[in-house]
């Protein structure tokens, strides 16, 4: 097989493929090539063969060199592992623990322009008398956070109910304004999230996500279906998740207090929002621009923003990438204070 040929597949996979899967399946795909290499080359199979007055003498394997120390150390962290995706028994649905991390208050206090907005539109259209009674839905439940966070910015009417969001038959959604979740990142959580939504063209959403989400085709095929088109709200600083106690990984750790600060980071994440045309503009981040940047259509999103496995994905030149830096680094330090 040639390199060129390989190099195709290689790309295939890369692109067709979720992220842990792609990992993996590029590692086999490498092996596989390698071995390959190997067999078309005669040299590489002939082995020099020991005459009658040699002893053959083998080499030792660097694996049997590991301390019972190290050992010790691998078993535990494979325990840490087991704990860490083990399902959990706090919830009213199947789920594990590595799913959970509380969304943080920085997150809604960026968001929180966009709900005065979808607020104050429902106000002037006579559904609502007051800002605080706009109807947020969260629908996956993690400890309980999302109301209280929301609650603290002014939102006292949050529906985050420990429920399966998928089961609509014994579960029935409550009646709201806007949908506002952080859902797992694992498995299709979030692409079964994007077809709800869609299929919902005329309710208000939030959706806190990675950023690999906006490269997907099916989050393209509705940011090309809705008019308006989406919007991007764009932190200047990395959000940080907080894992319940019960849900961290040094909670299994032999019975060991979880730290209070631990938090989580896996993805750079942002919010993907939508409300009918006229609900929300510009001047309603006038007091948010130091904290966040706001995009008004997919391909408005630069660059420094997207995964790599996103096709609008471009990589700037060494002079570009300087100046980005620092901007970056700017913006974070005016996000600080």
């Amino acid at each position: 097989m040639s390199s060129k040929h390989e190099t195709k597949k290689l790309k295939k996979l890369y692109d067709d493929q979720g992220p842990k899967k792609r990992q993996a399946a590029l590692q086999k795909a490498w092996e596989q090539f390698q071995a390959s290499k190997k067999a078309e080359d005669p040299g590489a199979q002939q082995q020099a063969k020991p005459t009658a007055n040699e002893s053959v003498v083998e080499k030792p394997n660097p694996a049997d060199k590991k301390s019972i120390k190290d050992k010790m150390r691998e078993k535990e962290k494979g325990k840490k592992a087991a704990a860490w995706i083990e399902a959990t028994d706090k919830h009213a649905f199947t789920t594990v623990a590595s799913d959970h991390a509380e969304t943080p208050l920085e997150s809604y206090r960026d968001l929180a322009p966009f709900l005065r907005a979808v607020a104050t539109d429902l106000m002037t259209e006579g559904k609502l008398k007051r800002r605080e009674e706009l109807r947020i839905f969260d629908p996956f439940y993690c400890a309980g956070g999302a109301e209280k966070r929301l609650g603290s910015l002014g939102f006292n009417s949050v529906i985050n109910r420990n429920a399966d969001f998928y089961d609509e038959v014994r579960f029935p959604h409550p009646s709201h304004d806007i949908l506002v979740t952080n859902p797992p990142f694992s498995g299709d959580h979030i692409e079964r999230l994007v077809a709800h939504v869609a299929a919902r063209p005329y309710l208000p959403f939030a959706l806190l996500v990675p950023n690999f989400v906006i490269g997907r085709a099916w989050w393209r095929a509705l940011s090309e279906a809705r008019k308006p088109p989406p919007f991007y709200v764009v932190p200047h600083r990395r959000y940080c998740f907080s894992p319940p106690v019960w849900a961290r990984r040094d909670a299994h750790d032999g019975g060991a207090p979880a730290s209070a600060e631990a938090g989580t980071s896996p993805f750079p994440t942002f919010w993907l929002c939508w409300a009918p045309e006229g609900t929300v503009g510009d001047a309603a981040w006038a007091n948010a621009k130091a904290r966040v940047s706001v995009f008004w259509s997919l391909r408005e999103v630069p660059s420094e923003h997207r995964d790599v496995t996103d096709p609008l994905k471009k990589r700037p030149n060494p002079r570009q990438r300087k100046k980005l830096k620092q901007q970056r680094a700017l913006r974070a330090g005016h996000g600080a204070s």
